[in-house]
């Protein structure tokens, strides 16, 4: 939201007649939207579709989940949490992960890149 009102304050600070504004990132997260989620589920929710709400350990899951990051199981034990009862979308609430670490890695996909003002169509991909 932060980063969106900067953009905002960006554009409305300058003209596009004579201003390029680059928006990028220098890396992204290994986190996904995973599981057969129902369209308009909390992206911070457990996933409430019928078909596949339940994994094969029989355990609730999250939407959104991570590949590491300190909400993985640590060395030696499985993650057996069910999430029925737990506040998945409170500020307390660590995010699933597959392989615990104390904080999350960088990934290693492409970014966008969005480019508004004069010469803006150079930037593609």
């Amino acid at each position: 939201v932060v980063f969106d009102e900067a953009i905002g304050e960006a554009l409305h600070l300058t003209s596009s007649d004579d201003t390029l504004i680059v928006v990028t990132a220098d890396h992204s997260h290994v986190f996904t939207m995973g599981g057969y989620s129902l369209r308009g589920n909390p992206i911070l929710g457990i996933n409430l579709n019928s078909y596949s709400n339940l994994s094969q350990a029989n355990v609730t899951y999250t939407s959104l989940l991570y590949g590491n990051g300190p909400g993985g199981p640590l060395p030696g034990s499985v993650r057996k949490t069910n999430l029925t009862n737990i506040i998945t979308e409170g500020r307390s609430y660590i995010q699933e992960s597959a392989v615990h670490l104390d904080s999350e890695s960088h990934g290693g996909e492409d970014v966008a890149i969005y480019a508004s003002g004069p010469m803006s169509y150079l930037f593609d991909g």
